[in-house]
C-alpha cells in the first residue's frame, strides 16, 4: 500500500476496530496515534460501509476532554452550540480549521 493512500478502518457492530493495512483489530488509542501522526485514513462501518470517521475523532475528543486537563472550556463548548443551526456555523469551522493550520505550520506543542 502506497502512503499517501487512504487507510481503511473497519467498525464492527460490537465496538471493534479492524485496522485492513495492518489485518489487525486496533483500539481507540491506535486511531489516535494515527491522527497524532497525521496519517490519512477513513473509518467505514463493516456492514453498511458508512463513514464513521467525524463520530469515531469526536469519541476520541470526548475522551481526551473527560480525563485530565481538558482542552476546552464550559463556556467554550456552550459557545460551540449555539453557533450549530445559525448561519455563521460554517464560518466558526474555518475559522477553526485555519486556526489550526497556522498552529500546525509554526510547530506550536
Amino acid at each position: 500500500m502506497k502512503s499517501d493512500q487512504q487507510r481503511v478502518i473497519k467498525k464492527y457492530p460490537n465496538r471493534r476496530l479492524y485496522d485492513t493495512q495492518t489485518s489487525s483489530y486496533i483500539t481507540l488509542s491506535h486511531v489516535k496515534q494515527l491522527v497524532i501522526d497525521a496519517k490519512n485514513f477513513i473509518v467505514l462501518d463493516a456492514k453498511t460501509q458508512e463513514d464513521l470517521t467525524r463520530s469515531l475523532l469526536l469519541q476520541i475528543i470526548l475522551e481526551e476532554e473527560s480525563g485530565g486537563v481538558p482542552l476546552f472550556s464550559q463556556t467554550v463548548l456552550a459557545n460551540m452550540i449555539r453557533f450549530y443551526g445559525k448561519t455563521t456555523q460554517g464560518y466558526l469551522g474555518q475559522f477553526l480549521e485555519k486556526t489550526f493550520k497556522v498552529l500546525s505550520i509554526c510547530k506550536i506543542n
